[in-house]
């Protein structure tokens, strides 16, 4: 039986192991110094760093404020942007005070758009999000080039302890989603898990282990139906799948 205090066990059992830090980059550190909210608060970029790291977090530590300020921030600018219309000039600047950083040109997005903390966001090119996707991204959350998320997709990187009188306590691991993946509409991918490139992530469905390249995960847990097949005499990589391979289509389950 597990420890009271460990996470409730919803990832990849290698990346529960304290030994798999995702050790935050020069750009994610650069951002978080650079982040007015936490100016002035003690301890605010150690603690910062190592809950990007993947180490326990509690709210009563010192330096928690800095986290609550970034977080109290970030509902602003997505209450902001998420209220009336807003032109796409207005919306993509708005994003990218969101993040922390400026995003490739390349890049689209439906509002609404949610996230708890957005600094730990990075987005490749030509990356497009739709309507009412939400990025808990204190662990860490990368989107390849050319991958796109359906509407209401959850990514979801922080977990709590089981431990009752722990329970505010928590611990984040990194999500990677690779180059050309398709996430389909009200599909979850929890902490710690990576996506290979050209995967297909059904429609609802709840991904709590990696997916490899090019698989098709469907279901609660998602598992592989069937792989992805592409034709490498075309410069445009055309799908293969199931019984609509005429058209490039994935099968029902998945959409």
């Amino acid at each position: 039986m597990n420890h009271p205090d460990t996470a409730l066990p919803n990832t990849s059992d290698h990346r529960n192991t304290p030994d798999h830090r995702n050790i935050p980059n020069h750009q994610h550190t650069s951002d978080l110094q650079q982040a007015p909210d936490h100016i002035g608060i003690p301890h605010a970029l150690n603690i910062l760093v190592r809950d990007r790291s993947g180490e326990l977090v509690s709210p009563d530590e010192p330096g928690y404020e800095a986290i609550a300020s970034i977080i109290g921030t970030t509902k602003r600018l997505c209450a902001e942007l998420n209220t009336g219309w807003h032109e796409p000039e207005e919306a993509r600047e708005l994003f990218e005070r969101i993040v922390g950083h400026p995003v490739d040109p390349s890049f689209h997005f439906n509002p609404p758009f949610y996230t708890d903390f957005g600094h730990n966001i990075t987005i490749g090119r030509n990356v497009f999000i739709n309507w009412g996707c939400t990025l808990m991204d204190r662990g860490g959350i990368t989107i390849g080039d050319d991958s796109f998320l359906g509407p209401n997709v959850q990514l979801i990187t922080i977990n709590h302890l089981k431990n009752p009188y722990r329970r505010a306590t928590t611990v984040c691991r990194p999500i990677a989603i690779g180059k050309r993946v398709w996430i389909g509409a009200g599909a979850t991918v929890l902490q710690g898990v990576e996506v290979g490139d050209g995967a297909i992530i059904g429609a609802a469905a709840v991904v709590t282990h990696d997916v490899p390249a090019g698989a098709i995960v469907v279901g609660n847990p998602a598992h592989v139906i069937e792989q992805v097949e592409t034709d490498s005499s075309s410069n445009k990589s055309a799908e293969k799948v199931g019984s609509n391979k005429e058209y490039s289509l994935i099968p029902a389950e998945a959409a």
